[in-house]
């Protein structure tokens, strides 16, 4: 049994923990609506925002009876929540094409007007945006998330991303400590975490999509160059976790790739 199915395991039979990394814009609501119906409410916490950093904070200095009953934890968090728990731990993510994905948090913010930088970010084009500083999950969030160092935590950091996140991110996936999917193929990837935690697989279904927004065929140069400029550690994580999630076979059935290409359109 490999490391990633062992911890699997484990998180299901010694009442371990699944800890799910979201990362911002890659299909949080699907995810959560499969996760949280296979939990008690009671054994769920979720690291709700805008101050994921002090409710991180709070979880780590929760009592341990407290987290000794959790079963899943969901939400921004980085790399590392696992280090406050003595249960077995195991990590579940999902990333994204990070063009794609800076491209949804922009146009997501134009938007929603509740958002508290929605009237700075109707005023900027995309490429103004990509480079404008302005939301901390412009810049290599995936890497910065995956890394878990604290000198580039993706909200609180000081240091710019760098080879050594880069580095850390790609160890922890090739560990097994963090298992992922990708968002270009979600419901494989939601059917492997099923099969990997015993579930039963129910398809995705795509909720809280983005709307109103270009895609990145329609990208021209000097956005395209804006938004690779502040996510080439980004780029690089993704193509190798891409690259390396292909090459897993996976048991389609025919009603499978049928709602695959359901929910790709």
């Amino acid at each position: 049994m490999d490391y990633a199915n062992r911890m699997a395991a484990e998180t299901n039979a010694r009442g371990g923990l699944l800890l799910c990394l979201h990362i911002p814009k890659t299909a949080g609501t699907a995810l959560a609506d499969l996760l949280t119906s296979h939990f008690q409410p009671d054994e769920i916490r979720n690291i709700r925002g805008p101050d994921y950093v002090g409710a991180a904070d709070n979880l780590r200095n929760a009592s341990e009876a407290d987290k000794a009953r959790l079963r899943l934890v969901y939400g921004h968090f980085a790399f590392g929540l696992h280090e406050a728990f003595t249960q077995p731990c195991r990590y579940y993510t999902v990333l994204r094409d990070p063009i794609d994905r800076v491209m949804s948090l922009y146009y997501y913010i134009r938007g929603t007007t509740a958002h508290p930088r929605h009237l700075a970010v109707r005023q900027m084009t995309l490429a103004e945006f990509a480079l404008s500083g302005l939301h901390p999950e412009i810049e290599n969030c995936q890497t910065r998330m995956l890394s878990g160092r604290a000198e580039t935590h993706f909200i609180s950091g000081a240091e710019a991303c760098s080879e050594l996140d880069l580095a850390n991110a790609i160890e922890h996936l090739e560990s097994g400590f963090v298992d992922y999917g990708l968002y270009e193929d979600l419901p494989r990837s939601l059917f492997t975490l099923c099969k990997s935690m015993g579930w039963k697989y129910t398809a995705p279904i795509s909720r809280n999509v983005t709307k109103a927004r270009n895609s990145v065929t329609q990208l021209n140069d000097e956005e395209r160059a804006a938004l690779e400029k502040v996510n080439g550690f980004d780029i690089r994580l993704y193509e190798y976790a891409k690259s390396r999630f292909r090459q897993a076979p996976v048991p389609w059935t025919d009603r499978l790739r049928w709602k695959t290409r359901r929910w790709l359109g």
